[in-house]
Order: C-alpha cells, then sequence, then structure tokens
C-alpha cells in the first residue's frame, strides 16, 4: 500500500511505523523552505504489509491520501 501521509513525521511516528509493518518505507513528498532550513510536510509511506497500511490509514484518516492499494492473499 502505497500513501501520502500530509503531516511531518516524527521520530516517534516513525518508530510506530515500523512497529506497524518492519518493512515500511518512507521519503519526502513534498517540503517548504524558511530560512534555508528545509521542512518536509508531506510523506510517501509505503507499506510492504497492506492489512497494517490499512490500519494506519484509517488510524490517520484525515491526515491519509491512498495512492496505491493491492490485495492480500491469504
Amino acid at each position: 500500500m502505497l500513501i501520502i501521509y500530509h503531516s511531518t513525521l516524527s521520530i516517534s511516528d516513525q518508530e510506530r511505523l515500523r512497529q506497524y509493518d518492519s518493512g515500511v518505507v518512507y521519503w519526502p513528498f513534498s517540503r517548504v523552505y524558511v530560512r534555508d532550513l528545509e521542512i518536509v510536510t508531506d510523506w510517501w509511506i509505503s507499506f510492504s504489509n497492506a492489512q497494517r497500511g490499512l490500519i494506519w490509514s484509517i488510524q490517520y484518516s484525515d491526515l491519509v491520501e491512498v495512492r496505491y492499494s493491492f490485495s492480500v492473499d491469504k
């Protein structure tokens, strides 16, 4: 599952993501510059486990935009 997370991604958020899905990866989607300081405002987050990505998306539904989802085979 690939989402855009429309918020900053704090260290505690990053730790929580890794607890949900050990294969998660994330990288900056958009940023602003304030006095030569880069601030990331949105993040791409790719979950290796679609069910875990769904949990994150539901918990933060007001901040998440799902860009790609795949079905999970059992």
